[in-house]
């Protein structure tokens, strides 16, 4: 696994419908591939 530091990274993962997983600390909170990504959010399908 990588992080995804930039904007372009969430954008990229989404058009190659790249499964990712979402961690805070050390925590899984969220996992799937990107439906949309906004100003303030990113949506999983």
């Amino acid at each position: 696994m990588k992080p995804l530091p930039v904007d372009i990274h969430f954008y990229t993962a989404m058009l190659d419908r790249t499964p990712i997983v979402v961690f805070i600390a050390d925590k899984l909170i969220g996992s799937g591939k990107i439906e949309e990504v906004t100003e303030n959010s990113v949506i999983f399908a």
